[in-house]
């Protein structure tokens, strides 16, 4: 399989192309962004938006600063702790349960939430209708994170739009979310316009909009990345804080926050390995290539390293126990799953 000479993104990328010296169009994009991002800049530019944001919740007679959305994962948990420790905001922390939360994952959260002394809400959907629409996901797109991501933004937004209807008002929310790690625009898995097709070709749309508000995903339609929306009080740390994994779990384990053993990426979600695989399957590659090349690109691994590692998780083996624990979980019958993936 050819790959880029500079990162590992493989030729069955979506729209990839090489130049003469084979460099991909996404690592000459890459650098364009991101090699020299002023983060002194930014980080003062953040500042000068959480004191406002302080100053108009409190103006509002709103209880919290800001929202964070938490998953268990370092990424938020690092976001939590920069909005109390070091911006001293009235934080209330979020945690959609999309059903495959691990348990380290929600001992994490507990730890976090009564650490920094913050309030919790954990929102969820009725586990039938989610379970359906992972349903329809697997028979239709052979995936289950679209159902999942779209489902979170939209069950949280709704859940702060009725929140704080009463203050005309919903405070900042921050999340973890890494633009120059994580942006994948080939792979998205929070297409807002394909996930509404999937639930009103799957007769879902109707049942979903009686429990969540319509207007907030009509409105999520609209935007392009709603990851990136700063103009709907959504801003995401990592663009303005330099973002190093290896200080963030240093400081993080010093607050007591765990991460499974060999990894930590993903293990909030049990379901996370079977993703991966299927990702594998229809792309030759999953979230990991992503964020490897992207390590990559920035001088923090080395390339034959990853590239080894890469081609080594093509030969692990699949959990047979893992995919029948995820069939009986959504409720499709064995037969079915089978027909409906492609195990290597």
């Amino acid at each position: 399989m050819k790959r880029c000479t500079k990162c590992i993104l493989p030729e069955s990328y979506p729209s990839i192309s090489f130049d003469q010296d084979g460099v991909c169009n996404r690592c000459s994009s890459w650098q364009q962004e991101f090699e020299k991002v002023d983060y002194e800049s930014l980080r003062k530019e953040l500042d000068v938006l959480i004191q406002q944001k302080k100053k108009e919740a409190r103006a509002a007679g709103i209880p919290f600063d800001v929202i964070v959305p938490v998953s268990g994962g370092k990424d938020s948990a690092y976001a939590l702790y920069v909005m109390k420790e070091i911006y001293n905001c009235r934080v209330l922390t979020v945690n959609y349960n999309n059903s495959f939360q691990t348990e380290l994952a929600y001992r994490n959260i507990m730890n976090l939430v009564n650490t920094f002394n913050v309030e919790f809400r954990m929102i969820a959907i009725q586990p039938g209708l989610l379970k359906e629409a992972y349903q329809a996901g697997m028979k239709v797109l052979n995936e289950f994170c679209l159902v999942c991501n779209c489902t979170g933004y939209w069950l949280m937004m709704s859940f702060l739009a009725d929140q704080f209807s009463k203050y005309n008002y919903t405070p900042l929310i921050v999340g973890g979310w890494s633009k120059l790690f994580e942006f994948d625009p080939q792979i998205n898995t929070l297409n807002f316009l394909r996930y509404r097709e999937l639930l009103s070709e799957s007769n879902l749309l109707d049942r979903f909009a009686e429990v969540l508000n319509i207007d907030v995903l009509n409105a999520l339609s609209d935007q392009t990345d709603v990851r990136q929306n700063k103009t709907g009080g959504f801003i995401q740390l990592p663009d303005y804080w330099p973002w190093d994994h290896h200080e963030i779990i240093e400081t993080l384990h010093c607050y007591g926050w765990k991460k499974l053993k060999g990894k930590d990426t993903h293990f909030d979600c049990w379901a996370s390995p079977l993703a991966d695989r299927l990702e594998k399957d229809k792309y030759g590659m999953t979230q990991k290539t992503t964020i490897q090349s992207s390590y990559i690109r920035a001088g923090m691994v080395d390339r034959a390293g990853a590239l080894m590692q890469e081609e080594l998780s093509f030969y692990e083996p699949v959990d047979q126990d893992l995919w029948h624990k995820f069939s009986r979980h959504i409720g499709l019958k064995d037969v079915e799953f089978t027909r409906n993936i492609c195990v290597k």
